[in-house]
């Protein structure tokens, strides 16, 4: 929608992206900043290719994204983007 309803809290679960490249990420977080919400939390989607470090370099070929050589790196930067957001948490999985 082109705007968001006022809250307390903003829940983003996911496909934020077309494929995850950084400029995405990047439209991504300024939308986000400026959403009024004080609490942000973020979960990515399956579009999200690059916070995936798991997998990244096995996709990032097949959607045009240039040769992955370091996906741990990739995923902690597209993170990092995020969580410059004021009050945006990123939920991800960890073990």
């Amino acid at each position: 929608p082109a705007t968001v309803p006022p809250g307390d809290v903003l829940l983003h679960a996911g496909d934020f992206t077309d494929t995850g490249m950084s400029h995405e990420v990047d439209d991504f977080c300024r939308w986000l900043a400026l959403q009024p919400h004080p609490k942000k939390i973020v979960i990515a989607g399956n579009h999200e290719l690059s916070f995936d470090k798991s997998s990244y370099v096995s996709t990032a070929a097949r959607f045009g994204h240039t040769t992955v050589s370091d996906a741990a790196a990739c995923a902690e930067a597209a993170r990092a983007r995020l969580e410059q957001v004021e009050g945006v948490t990123y939920l991800f999985d960890s073990s």
